[in-house]
């Protein structure tokens, strides 16, 4: 696969911005061309230029997406962080089903959500150790903006190795099935969550009133205006006294007037103040 110019990679990071807001700057340059391998392969392309050059020949919406999903899929496994849900299970969790225990109803959103190992795991720990949920109403939705990443976190498949990182051995024997080489998360975890596609910086119509939301991990790729205004129309989106959670390297500064921010433990998150 031949080695892209400035102005291929210039071509492409302008693409992804313009298709995701999405800001990749040249120190991700390696990344694009790597994650482009198996699109070139998949297309019967001789090499990554070639790419590009049917991308600025004809661009159609599939081999567009194709990239997108290619190029914005991050990395991601079972309980990524542990002092999250530590804080999750210890505080997040009980202080809001103690708060909404007069209406029983639980609002959840997993953002950029990748091939679903995040919201899969709050769905078993809230199947674990909150039993009283199961006589809730409790949505989850879980979005992602590339859509074969989200079609592989529906099907709730995964490899030995994925299973390996982070998941605790007691919930892949209670909640996985043998499949094959890989493991199959079984239905009832799976159909506690809604997925959909979803462009952050796109159209927000169908997004509920929210109590919980996990955003971790994908505000650093935005310029600070788009995140600016990601986290001003989520505010919009939470009841009062909702939790945001960010990656670690994540904030809400600026927002102060939104969110206050509290600390638990070792973890950080927000609270809704409206």
């Amino acid at each position: 696969m031949s080695a892209l110019n400035a102005g291929e990679l210039s071509f492409l990071r302008d693409m992804i911005r313009d298709t995701t807001a999405v800001v990749l700057g040249e120190d991700k340059d390696y990344l694009i061309e790597n994650r482009l391998a198996e699109v070139v392969r998949d297309e019967g392309l001789p090499s990554v230029r070639a790419l590009v050059s049917e991308l600025r020949i004809h661009k159609t919406e599939k081999l567009v997406q194709r990239v997108v999903d290619a190029i914005t899929t991050h990395e991601t496994y079972f309980y990524r962080d542990p002092r999250v849900w530590a804080t999750l299970k210890s505080h997040v969790l009980p202080e809001l089903i103690s708060r909404l225990q007069p209406v029983r109803r639980l609002s959840i959103w997993s953002a950029a959500c990748s091939s679903g190992q995040e919201p899969y795991s709050l769905s078993m720990m809230l199947r674990t150790g909150f039993p009283e949920l199961k006589f809730w109403q409790v949505e989850h939705l879980a979005t992602d903006i590339a859509a074969a990443t989200l079609a592989r976190a529906t099907q709730g498949q995964y490899t030995q190795l994925e299973v390996n990182r982070g998941l605790p051995a007691r919930h892949l024997v209670e909640f996985f099935q043998k499949n094959g080489q890989g493991w199959q998360l079984s239905s009832d975890i799976r159909q506690m969550i809604q997925f959909r596609e979803m462009n952050l910086a796109g159209d927000w119509s169908f997004v509920p009133e929210l109590d919980l939301v996990l955003l971790r991990n994908v505000l650093i790729y935005f310029d600070p205006a788009v995140k600016g205004g990601i986290l001003t129309r989520l505010h919009t989106r939470m009841r009062r006294g909702g939790i945001l959670m960010l990656g670690s390297t994540e904030s809400a500064q600026g927002l102060e007037d939104f969110f206050e921010p509290i600390r638990r433990e070792q973890s950080l998150f927000y609270q809704v103040k409206k």
